[in-house]
C-alpha cells in the first residue's frame, strides 16, 4: 500500500513538472500524511506562499483545492487545474485582437495597418514611387511620389536644364529650369554692352541691355539739349533721332509776328533753348517769334486760345539766350490759364516773344500782338496839389490798358496828371489805401510816353512809393495801379523833400 501511494506520487509529481517552491515551505497543516515527504509538485507560486488554509485532508485527486485560492497574484477567475502548479492554465494574456479599422492612418504615402505583437495600429509606408501630390508632368518638374518613408516629395528637374525658349541673343540667355519647378528666363545685366558700339555723344549713347532681355539704343528723346553740333553750324537746336541737329536756318526763331496777325503752332515738336522767369522751374519746349515794333507805343501780346498752360515771355535782342527779359507772365488770372504781357517799344525797336510752358507742359498754342492806342484814359487833373490825400476813391471799374515796368499783369488802374509846383525831389505814395497797389510815374499819355519811375510795396506794407526829380511846372502822369485783379479804396499822397 505504501508503494502504490509513493508511485502515485511519483506519477503526479512527473505529470506537473515538479520543482520546488520559491524557497518557502507550505504554511498550512499537511496533508494527512499521504503526501509527505514531497512538496507541492507544480511551478512555484507566483511569489506568495499559501494563504494558510490546510488542504481538506484528502490526497489531491485531481480536484482543484477547496480551500482559499493562493495569496499572491490573484488568478484570472478559474481554479487550478487540478495541480497545484503555480499558474492557472488560462491567465490573462492582454487584448488578443487588432482593432477592426486602422483607416484612419491612411494618407497618400501610408497605409495603417495593426501591430501582430503590440496589437496597435501603425501607418505603414507605401512603397517608393507611389503617385502622390502634385500630378504636374512639364519640362521643370515631373509628379511628385512617394519616398518609400512615408513622405510625398516632389521631383523637380536639376537647376539649369534647358527649357522654354532655347534662342540666344546678345541681352538673353537660353530659358533654363530654375531647381524649384518653374522654367526661367535668363536675361542678361543691365548695362552689358550690346549692338551698335556708336561712340559716347549727347543723343547717341552706347547700346547696352535693359535687363530685361532687350539691347536699347540708348538714343536721346527729340528735342533734348546737346552741344555735339556738327562744325560750321552757328546753333544747336537739340537732339533729333539721336544727331544733334542745328536749327533751320542757324537761328531760334520759328518767325516773325506782326500786329493783329495771329500764329498758331505747336511746341511739342520744338525745342528748350531757356526758361523764362515765371510759370515753373521746368524744361518746356519754346516758339520764338520776332516782333518789331511799327512805332513807339504800349504793346500786349498773349496766347488766347491755346490749348495748354502757357507761359509768355518778351525779350530784347534776337540772341536765343533768354537775356534781356523784359517782361514775363504765366496765367492771365481768373483761372485762366493762357498769358499776357504788356510792353512800351520805341519805334523800330526788335524783341523776341516767347511761348513757354508751366514746368514741362507743350501743345498747340495760339500768339497774338495788339497796340494799346489811348494809354490814359479818363486822367483826373490834380493841378499843382500837395499834402496827404490829394486824391481818395475807388479803383473798381477802372481801365486795364497798361502793364508797368516794376510789375507785369497789373488790374484795375485809375490815372491822374499832376504838376509840379516848384523844382525839387517828390515823393509820391499810396500809403492808406487798403489793397495792394503798383505805382507808375509816366512823362506822358500818348503813344510815346515813357515811364520815368515804378514801384510794388515800396511804401507801408503792400503800398507803393517813388521819389523823383522834376522841375518847375513840369507835369506827369500818374498811374495809380492794382496788383493783379486787387481792388478797394485807394489814398495818393504827393509830398515835396
Amino acid at each position: 500500500m505504501g508503494m502504490k501511494r509513493t508511485s502515485m506520487a511519483l506519477l503526479v509529481c512527473a505529470l506537473a513538472a515538479c520543482g520546488d517552491d520559491d524557497g518557502m515551505p507550505d504554511t498550512g497543516t499537511s496533508d494527512g500524511g499521504v503526501d509527505a515527504p514531497l512538496a507541492d509538485a507544480g511551478d512555484p507560486d507566483a511569489g506568495d506562499p499559501d494563504a494558510g488554509d490546510p488542504d481538506a485532508g484528502d490526497p489531491d485527486a485531481g480536484d482543484p483545492d477547496a480551500g482559499d485560492p493562493d495569496a499572491g497574484d490573484p488568478d484570472a477567475g478559474d481554479p487550478d487545474a487540478g495541480f497545484d502548479a503555480g499558474f492557472d492554465a488560462g491567465f490573462d494574456a492582454g487584448p488578443s485582437d487588432c482593432p477592426t479599422d486602422c483607416s484612419e492612418l491612411d494618407d497618400e504615402c501610408n497605409v495603417g495597418v495593426c501591430n501582430d505583437t503590440t496589437f496597435v495600429c501603425e501607418a505603414q509606408p507605401r512603397p517608393a514611387g507611389t503617385a502622390c501630390g502634385d500630378a504636374t508632368d512639364d519640362e521643370c518638374t515631373m509628379p511628385d511620389t512617394c519616398d518609400g518613408a512615408g513622405s510625398c516629395q516632389r521631383n523637380h528637374v536639376p537647376a539649369d536644364t534647358a527649357c522654354g525658349d532655347a534662342s540666344v541673343t546678345e541681352c538673353d540667355l537660353a530659358d533654363t529650369c530654375d531647381g524649384a519647378g518653374a522654367c526661367s528666363t535668363n536675361p542678361v545685366a543691365s548695362g552689358t554692352p550690346c549692338g551698335s558700339a556708336t561712340p559716347d555723344v549727347d543723343c547717341d549713347l552706347p547700346d547696352s541691355c535693359d535687363g530685361a532681355g532687350v539691347c536699347d539704343a540708348n538714343i536721346a528723346t527729340d528735342g533734348d539739349a546737346c552741344s555735339d553740333c556738327p562744325a560750321g553750324l552757328p546753333l544747336c537746336a537739340g537732339c533729333m533721332s539721336g544727331v544733334c541737329e542745328d536749327v533751320p536756318g542757324g537761328t531760334c526763331i520759328v518767325g516773325t509776328l506782326t500786329l493783329g496777325t495771329p500764329v498758331m503752332g505747336d511746341t511739342s515738336t520744338g525745342f528748350t533753348f531757356f526758361d523764362p522767369n515765371c510759370g515753373g522751374a521746368g524744361d518746356a519746349n519754346d516758339a520764338i517769334y520776332e516782333f518789331v515794333a511799327p512805332n513807339a507805343g504800349f504793346f500786349v501780346f498773349d496766347t488766347m486760345g491755346s490749348a495748354y498752360d502757357t507761359v509768355l515771355s518778351v525779350h530784347t535782342g534776337t540772341d536765343c539766350t533768354g537775356m534781356g527779359e523784359i517782361a514775363c507772365n504765366d496765367d492771365i488770372g481768373g483761372g485762366v490759364l493762357q498769358s499776357e504781357v504788356r510792353v512800351q517799344l520805341a519805334d523800330g525797336e526788335r524783341v523776341t516773344v516767347n511761348v513757354n510752358g508751366f514746368n514741362t507742359l507743350s501743345g498747340m498754342y495760339t500768339l497774338t500782338a495788339t497796340e494799346i492806342v489811348d494809354t490814359c484814359p479818363s486822367a483826373a487833373d490834380l493841378g499843382m496839389a500837395t499834402g496827404p490825400a490829394v486824391a481818395m476813391g475807388v479803383n473798381a471799374g477802372g481801365t486795364d490798358v497798361r502793364e508797368t515796368s516794376c510789375r507785369a499783369n497789373t488790374g484795375q488802374e485809375v490815372y491822374f496828371t499832376w504838376t509840379a509846383p516848384a523844382a525839387g525831389d517828390y515823393t509820391i505814395d499810396t500809403d492808406g489805401s487798403d489793397y495792394d497797389t503798383v505805382l507808375a510815374i509816366l512823362d506822358d499819355c500818348g503813344a510815346g510816353g515813357m515811364e520815368l519811375a515804378c514801384d510794388d510795396d515800396g511804401g507801408m506794407g503792400l503800398q507803393s512809393s517813388v521819389t523823383l526829380t522834376l522841375t518847375a511846372g513840369e507835369t506827369v502822369i500818374i498811374q495809380l495801379d492794382a496788383f493783379g485783379t486787387a481792388t478797394g479804396t485807394y489814398t495818393l499822397n504827393i509830398q515835396a523833400l
